[in-house]
């Protein structure tokens, strides 16, 4: 039996009514609310023997992986869902403790269930007790944006150390991106972008804040750079422009806008991880239209503030004549010194298994 905490009690009875009623009425009726059939792809991809993961959106899909489901199979998969999500919303809640971070619950259970959205959870479990060990919300979007037409975004990533404080799920952070690379590849995406946490750009407050989910900061900085590249300031060729004051790639602009009445949220950037063939450049006109799909999904347009004052910088460096190229996230330099800082300079050149396994204690890593 899965425990429900109160405060998810309102959603998953009202996801349990929903699908209750629809295990009555089963025909048509159901697509209405749930996935056309066969327009996403099979997520419930294994990570390594010991590690399962189950696509919520996949539970609540009307079709199977041999075609439509009966009306048993759907009350039944409707259900599982519901639990699974129980379970698991508390774990996400605590990965993501910063204020605006998040939407709620319902508002995820109203994405799960649009048929306009490619829109799914993730959720990897133990496969022996089948405890949850981490997530990844992610969905396919359609862009404007020539060199990037397609993307995955991968809103949320997070894994769990298991409750003597051990990171033993760590070693699947690799695994966790190559499921969703092959997700993207699956759907036709060209890329897959991420938000994380711009060390640079917050106050010593947001960073021990940020910390108390898990891994410092910085040290999750080092760990995205492993796979990770962000878009930085350059020429038509390609060739970087440093910043005249500390001499490193400028970050291309970035900042979340408010989701669900809550704050903006400054201090993120954009990461990407390319599927396929790799662009030497993008223009500042495509990354906007990468963003303005992004940010489309949850109700902001151009005239919201944050994304007003996003796309104005984007103008101003396109009037320069400047584009923006793949870089990776922090510089050899920026790793040995964050290592440095945390007692871990041997490190630098460890495997990413290795590496993955430092300075941890219980709680959570995400981006």
């Amino acid at each position: 039996m899965v425990a429900a905490t109160k405060d998810m009690m309102g959603p998953l009875n009202q996801l349990n009514e929903q699908f209750r009623d629809l295990s009555h009425r089963f025909g048509f009726e159901v697509a209405e609310i749930a996935v056309e059939p066969h327009a996403f792809p099979a997520n419930n991809l294994i990570l390594n023997p010991e590690v399962e993961s189950v696509s919520l959106r996949s539970l609540l899909s009307p079709d199977g992986p041999n075609g439509p489901k009966d009306p048993a199979t759907l009350q039944s998969d409707a259900l599982k869902a519901g639990l699974i999500f129980a379970e698991y919303m508390p774990h996400f809640k605590a990965a993501f403790p910063i204020p605006g971070e998040t939407e709620s619950p319902e508002t995820y259970l109203k994405y799960l269930q649009d048929p306009a959205m490619k829109w799914d959870i993730l959720v990897f479990r133990d496969k022996e007790n089948k405890q949850i060990i981490g997530g990844a919300q992610f969905q396919i979007l359609r862009t404007a944006a020539e060199s990037i037409p397609s993307c995955l975004w991968a809103e949320h990533i997070f894994l769990r150390n298991d409750e003597q404080g051990n990171y033993r799920c760590s070693a699947n952070l690799f695994e966790v991106g190559n499921a969703l690379k092959s997700v993207a590849q699956s759907s036709g995406a060209k890329a897959i972008i991420m938000e994380y946490n711009d060390s640079c750009k917050m106050t010593p407050e947001e960073i021990a804040e940020d910390g108390e989910a898990g891994l410092p900061t910085q040290l999750r900085e080092v760990l995205w750079s492993r796979f990770l590249q962000k878009f930085a300031v350059s020429d038509s060729r390609g060739t970087l422009v440093l910043d005249e004051a500390t001499g490193l790639p400028q970050t291309a602009p970035y900042s979340q806008p408010s989701m669900d009445g809550q704050p903006p949220i400054e201090f993120l950037s954009s990461g990407l991880i390319f599927v396929g063939e790799k662009p030497e450049v993008v223009s500042p006109s495509d990354l906007k239209e990468v963003y303005r799909a992004m940010w489309a999904t949850f109700g902001c347009d151009d005239t919201d503030p944050t994304a007003a004052k996003i796309f104005s910088e984007l103008d101003a460096i396109e009037k320069k004549g400047l584009m923006f190229a793949p870089t990776s996230i922090l510089s050899r330099q920026q790793m040995k010194d964050v290592l440095a800082e945390f007692n871990h300079s041997e490190a630098l050149d460890a495997p990413a298994e290795v590496l993955l396994k430092i300075r941890l204690r219980p709680g959570t890593m995400h981006n």
